[in-house]
């Protein structure tokens, strides 16, 4: 990732991803978005019974709400202030925090890292979650995607508590360090 977009994903405050990656986070929300349409046109056009009507506009729609807005909301950013006052710093205590946890680094720069968190302790199977860390001067900012597919939208509580045990480490790192 190079220093431009990683300025601007800390000003935005949330991931921002190309075309096709938007395409394949909200994927879950246009299959909704495809049979609810599909409901209400059988409604219509052929005059089926009531029930795809009622399944469309009681289930389908509102369920639908609820995907986008949870798959926006992963792409929020998650602010951890800090107490020190240089880039360098913040790198050394996220490095720190990740082999404290045990997870596997993947991309590390000055101002950006990703990790990798097993869901199992002894085996993954591919799964698990990327941990991506965005570093700024005085804060850091944390964001859990689902893995492998990192911009699937995939509605797992997992995601908030990578960001959680991450926050908590590195706070009680900063302590140790006083």
């Amino acid at each position: 990732m190079d220093t431009k977009s990683i300025s601007e994903i800390i000003q935005d405050r949330k991931l921002s991803l190309s075309f096709w990656d938007k395409f394949d986070h909200y994927s879950l929300g246009y299959v909704l978005l495809i049979f609810s349409g599909g409901s209400i046109f059988l409604f219509f056009d052929n005059n089926y019974s009531l029930f795809f009507l009622i399944v469309a506009l009681i289930l389908l729609i509102p369920a639908l709400i609820v995907l986008f807005y949870q798959g926006k909301k992963q792409l929020q950013l998650r602010e951890i202030k800090t107490r020190l006052d240089s880039i360098e710093k913040n790198h050394d205590f996220v490095i720190q925090t990740f082999k404290e946890l045990g997870w596997e680094i993947l991309e590390d720069n000055s101002r950006y890292i990703s990790a990798f968190r097993k869901w199992y302790k002894y085996f993954s199977l591919g799964k698990g979650q990327i941990i991506k860390v965005f570093i700024d001067k005085n804060s850091i900012y944390v964001i859990s995607l689902f893995y492998p597919t990192t911009q699937a939208m995939v509605i797992d509580i997992r995601n908030d508590d990578n960001v959680r045990i991450f926050g908590n480490t590195f706070v009680k790192l900063l302590k140790i360090d006083k």
